[in-house]
């Protein structure tokens, strides 16, 4: 059964940035492909922030992502989050493997910065599938 996840931003690494689309998945939670979401499409469900995909096989936990990425952000002050979480070197796009779907939310998404030290937003991440 597939399985689609749209957002504000879906990102899959090497700068490959997708505003407003979705990500479809297979029966074993491998990436069918990253669509337009130019209409409301039965089933997909949205999630608020930024999507990536991680491959199956680290396992890990939100807080193990959401630890790298304060570390990285007090090591990079100037970079984008969407930098920050290329350098994690977890985000993954490949196609015939099982990724777990993360959502990082609670960001400026204008400014996509990842700071935990700013009052006006609380960073989160959690599992989507």
């Amino acid at each position: 059964m597939k399985k689609r996840f749209a957002a504000h931003y879906i990102f899959l690494g090497e700068g490959r940035i997708y505003k407003q689309y979705y990500l479809e998945l297979g029966d074993n939670d491998e990436i069918k492909g990253v669509y337009p979401l130019e209409t409301e499409i039965e089933g997909t469900v949205f999630h608020n922030g930024i999507l990536f995909p991680v491959s199956g096989k680290w396992n890990l936990h939100p807080t193990e992502i959401f630890d790298r990425l304060k570390e990285l952000s007090r090591i990079y002050p100037e970079n984008s989050v969407f930098r920050l979480l290329e350098d994690s070197g977890w985000v993954c796009d490949e196609r015939d493997i099982p990724v777990h779907v993360f959502q990082l939310d609670g960001i400026d998404l204008v400014a996509v910065k990842f700071c935990t030290d700013n009052r006006n937003y609380n960073p989160q991440i959690s599992r989507v599938c």
